[in-house]
């Protein structure tokens, strides 16, 4: 029996084949070129990211910027005191601000003597650092007759500046020639009542 070869017959187009070809051709030569710039592309990075850390300008920059960090984190206790010295000095600002005008107090209890007495001694006592406590104030002054310490005392009380008004003591003083009343008046006001007063 006689055994007969088939023809290989390839019914591609010629133009396809040709095509197939190329495009293998164009994938191992895209594989061989990035084959090779790995190779001698990642020794170059190696070596080019060493050069740049080892670069003396990137090092002074580098300690530079540390020692500015390690400046600033020092310095941060020291802005800690400074921020509660400002808090308190706010708090005493804010007291200050809030405080009595003694001048405008006094001015008022002048304007009350309508020249009928003359002051020795005025002062005021209390109140504590904030303010909330009850403040003394002590009138000492002369006065040419008892009646003329009464009516004052009784102008005082209309002021309404104070919680409770108490004449302390009067006593008759000589000045010169003439005699005259010498007296002391005690007044008590809680800040509150006091403060801004007209």
């Amino acid at each position: 029996m006689k055994t007969s070869m088939i023809a290989h017959v390839n019914l591609v187009p010629r133009a396809m084949q040709e095509a197939h070809l190329r495009a293998r051709y164009i994938t191992r030569w895209a594989i061989g070129v990035m084959a090779v710039l790995t190779l001698v592309g990642l020794p170059g990075l190696y070596i080019g990211g060493n050069a740049v850390l080892s670069d003396p300008a990137v090092g002074v920059q580098i300690e530079q910027v540390h020692v500015q960090v390690k400046s600033n984190r020092d310095a941060i206790p020291k802005l800690q005191q400074e921020l509660v010295v400002l808090r308190a000095e706010q708090q005493v600002l804010d007291l200050v601000r809030n405080r009595i005008d003694w001048h405008q107090v006094f001015a008022e209890l002048v304007s009350a003597s309508e020249g009928q007495v003359r002051f020795t001694g005025l002062s005021a006592m209390g109140g504590g650092v904030d303010g909330s406590g009850t403040i003394e104030v002590q009138i000492e002054g002369i006065a040419a007759t008892q009646t003329g310490v009464r009516s004052f005392v009784v102008s005082i009380e209309s002021l309404r500046l104070f919680d409770r008004i108490e004449l302390g003591r009067t006593s008759r003083m000589d000045i010169g020639d003439d005699e005259v009343i010498s007296f002391q008046i005690k007044a008590e006001v809680g800040a509150q009542n006091i403060t801004g007063a007209p």
